[in-house]
């Protein structure tokens, strides 16, 4: 472990090398890199709890999956949603698309 000297130094030149790279950091004293981590289990965490509007995926709506589980659990909703995704520009386009159709009917 770190003398508090050295820790006090330490966590400087890495809060220095933050600042300089430009990270945005919700408080002074965050580390970029957990709470960029942070922020992934939270979407992996809401991405899971959505599975259970799915019938029979009803006991993911807890969210409590032992680490190996929700590995599948997570590998499983990114394959069932991906084919939908596309980017921007065709999102865009297909609703738009949509819109017109509605309004044509």
């Amino acid at each position: 472990m770190l003398s508090d000297s050295d820790a006090r130094k330490f966590f400087e030149a890495c809060f220095a090398a933050r600042d300089q790279a430009g990270l945005a950091v919700d408080r002074p004293d965050n580390c970029p890199l957990l709470e960029a981590e942070n922020l992934r289990i939270s979407a992996e965490n809401a991405l899971i709890k959505s599975l259970a509007c799915i019938p029979g995926l009803e006991a993911f709506a807890t969210g409590i999956l032992p680490l190996d589980t929700r590995a599948k659990v997570l590998k499983l909703a990114l394959q069932l949603f991906v084919p939908s995704c596309s980017d921007t520009k065709t999102i865009l386009q297909r609703y738009t698309e949509m819109g017109v159709r509605e309004r044509a009917a």
